[in-house]
């Protein structure tokens, strides 16, 4: 986990930013999410918790 925001969590992984929405971590925990959506142009995904 990278940051918090208002509504939810960045994870990063492979290079990639993803939105964990309305999912709290602490920034650097290791979590196990599943993805959402890609944006392979954009290097982001949406993810939700595994």
């Amino acid at each position: 986990m990278t940051q918090q925001v208002p509504f939810g969590s960045f994870v990063e992984s492979d290079g990639f930013t993803g939105l964990a929405h309305q999912q709290m971590w602490p920034v650097g925990a290791h979590v196990s999410v599943r993805i959402l959506a890609i944006d392979a142009e954009r290097q982001r995904f949406s993810v939700q918790a595994a």
